[in-house]
């Protein structure tokens, strides 16, 4: 179960599995928007799809579904463009959550393009800090301000929890602290958490492992931090000075 759930909420970094601003028109003369507010009201079902693709090995890059919509609202055909996915009952998952799309009724037909972005916080197991705060020699707050740059891949893991899986809010909020031990190479060799008042230890054991996922950059030395995150996730406190 926490690998599905790892790999699902690692994927996606809070905006929409769609988005109107890369949708086109193939025919017909819809507003895109009103697509685009249609299946918005899909959104967990295509994160859920997403889910499914990742953990399957598909969905590796960002593709388009083309759609038809009749004229009284229903989608009488979808395809998958530019898509990685290889197994057919996979890719179907997506034009299933197309079609159960109930638009309303129009003049005419209409067809249109709509992407499906991917996004896999540390894709390759390399998500790094932003060149800007310097290195972990320079800057002995690195790691803070490091984690704080990627709050948003875990405010997308509480809210992922809370609204695909269901979990409820006050068992994914809380305070976490964690002693981590960040080798010269700039991975964390080792991660404990002595307190938390968290109560889901699945949730917990996610931060772990996002936090594991993360390059801090080269250091001439080890060092080990001792940070206190707020959930939801609004910031990253050091409680002591990075020591070797």
């Amino acid at each position: 179960m926490l690998r599905t759930i790892l790999i699902s909420l690692l994927l996606l970094s809070g905006a929409p599995a769609f988005s109107s601003e890369n949708a086109r028109v193939i025919e017909g003369n819809r507003d895109i928007k009103t697509a685009d507010a249609v299946l918005s009201g899909k959104e967990e079902w295509f994160n859920r799809a997403l889910n499914l693709c990742v953990e399957n090995g598909y969905c590796q890059d960002s593709f388009f579904i083309r759609a038809t919509v009749e004229p009284d609202g229903t989608v009488s055909d979808c395809q998958l463009i530019g898509s990685d996915i290889k197994n057919p009952k996979i890719a179907d998952i997506f034009c299933k959550v197309t079609k159960s799309a109930k638009f309303s009724p129009h003049e005419s037909r209409f067809v249109f393009e709509y992407p499906i972005l991917v996004r896999i916080f540390a894709k390759n197991g390399k998500d790094t800090c932003p060149p800007s705060i310097g290195t972990r020699d320079s800057n002995a707050r690195l790691v803070v301000q490091c984690l704080d740059y990627h709050l948003k891949v875990l405010n997308s893991l509480q809210q992922s929890l809370i609204r695909i899986y269901k979990a409820p809010a006050a068992d994914v909020t809380g305070n976490i602290t964690l002693e981590v031990v960040i080798n010269p190479a700039g991975k964390a060799s080792k991660i404990k958490v002595p307190e938390t008042s968290i109560r889901d230890r699945n949730f917990v054991s996610i931060i772990r492992e996002t936090v594991y996922r993360i390059n801090f950059g080269p250091s001439s030395k080890k060092t080990t931090h001792k940070l206190l995150f707020s959930v939801p996730f609004d910031r990253v406190e050091s409680m002591e000075d990075p020591r070797s």
